[in-house]
């Protein structure tokens, strides 16, 4: 059994990271095998040493996305948590800002899959895109 402790920001990163009802600690929980404790500014990993070390590795890629004050989604764990097991050595950073509009609203890719789409656009003159509806092509 191993432990680890994450140190949390304050209280509202803390809300960013676990989510509605600490769904997002349920998440870890059921996804990862482990125990997820919101301990005052501390979240507390236990369970077996691998588990535990992807979950701190998870938990501190997404770091950018609930440090700058956007909620974590269930999605962006799971799709996290996908990447990080198919490719442990990628970056989990994949909410830069891609445009800002006219209006002021920020546009950021919602997946690391997404991202790498982005990127890919933005370095080849043509990209194809191929996948189910509703997938983030366009």
């Amino acid at each position: 059994m191993a432990e680890v402790r994450i140190p949390i920001r304050d209280r509202q990163s803390a809300n960013l990271l676990c989510g509605f009802n600490e769904e997002n600690l349920k998440l870890f929980e059921n996804e990862l095998g482990i125990r997820a404790l919101l301990m005052g500014e501390e979240l507390v990993l236990d369970g077996n040493e691998s588990s535990v070390m992807l979950g701190k590795q998870l938990i501190e890629g997404l770091a950018g996305t609930w440090q700058s004050g956007r909620a974590l989604e269930a999605r962006d764990v799971l799709y996290a948590l996908a990447q990080l097991s198919s490719e442990p050595q990628k970056s989990l950073k994949f909410d830069d800002i891609v445009i800002t509009t006219t209006r002021g609203r920020q546009v950021r890719a919602k997946s690391v899959r997404q991202k790498e789409y982005l990127d890919a656009i933005a370095q080849n003159t043509l990209v194809f895109g191929m996948g189910p509806a509703g997938t983030g092509k366009t």
